[in-house]
């Protein structure tokens, strides 16, 4: 029998670290955090949305976001740093840093090989960025960035490199799935840049509010049993919870007391959904 008490605060916030805990031990492995869906998603839930909580700190100080890798890059570039990146200093970083022949020309093979591990980023997006600064050929100079003569302020840059990854991980949808930089811009749109244009639709898709309209959207079609309606409605009621300051038991709970021993179908959702909760991209896992 299932019970129609709602979930306390400390409830909460021990299923939430219960399960950061096993991510954790599960993306311990180098095989899965550099391959697993679910582990692209902790550099996100452990540095900015539990960054105080204990169980991350095992983590947190070997893996970046994808808003820490855009703000590295970011401040390198400005090697004075004034707030402003111009021509010459984008132009000494090529040369002093990537450039490995010197011979004054940033190759593709430079620039994956070096840049890409710089800032931990993967090489295919290293090699996105290189062939949207060079279209053709194989030598990348700084006057291929278009940097206005003013230059281009610091705190701008990040969000033209997110740009950039959304414009390549909009090619091929299967890459929110396999890249740690496309799974991660949902996270980094809602929680950095929600005044972006490229960020519109993540704002519109994804978070709480929306996972809850998808739960409940299931009462219409594959769910539509008594015993179907009732694990919707308590899985919408606990996802609300997860993010109220003081929980609170949800009305919903009290309407229903069902036996489940019998059988009958069940809403199943994998352990990823803890990482919706906290505002990731609106799907069911089933």
């Amino acid at each position: 029998m299932i019970s129609a008490s709602g979930p306390s605060e400390a409830r909460r916030d021990e299923y939430m670290h219960t399960f950061i805990q096993q991510l954790i031990n599960f993306c311990e492995t180098k095989e899965n955090l550099g391959k697993n869906r679910d582990c692209f998603g902790l550099p996100a839930i452990c540095t900015e949305k539990m960054p105080g909580a204990s169980v991350c700190d095992q983590f947190s100080l070997r893996v970046l976001s994808l808003n820490e890798k855009l703000w590295a890059e970011a401040r390198d570039d400005d090697t004075n740093g004034d707030g402003v990146i111009t021509e010459a200093e984008m132009e000494g970083v090529l040369l002093h840093r990537f450039d490995a022949d010197d011979d004054s020309c940033v190759s593709l093979g430079e620039w994956q090989a070096r840049w890409s591990s710089v800032y931990h980023m993967s090489p295919d997006f290293g090699q996105f960025y290189y062939r949207e600064l060079v279209k053709k050929g194989d030598c990348l100079k700084v006057g291929d960035m278009d940097i206005p003569d003013e230059g281009i302020p610091v705190a701008d840059r990040p969000a033209m490199m997110l740009e950039v990854t959304i414009k390549m991980c909009d090619t091929d949808t299967n890459l929110y799935q396999s890249l740690p930089e496309c799974a991660q811009i949902a996270d980094t749109c809602l929680n950095h840049f929600r005044s972006l244009p490229a960020c519109k639709l993540f704002l519109n898709s994804c978070g709480l509010a929306q996972y809850v309209t998808c739960v409940q959207a299931l009462t219409d079609s594959a769910c539509a049993s008594t015993v179907d309606q009732w694990e919707v409605s308590t899985e919408a009621a606990r996802a609300r919870n997860q993010v109220k300051v003081n929980c609170r038991d949800e009305s919903v709970l009290a309407s229903f007391h069902v036996e489940t021993q019998n059988g009958g179908s069940q809403l199943v959702l994998s352990d990823i959904l803890v990482c919706y909760l906290l505002g990731f991209i609106c799907t069911v896992w089933s």
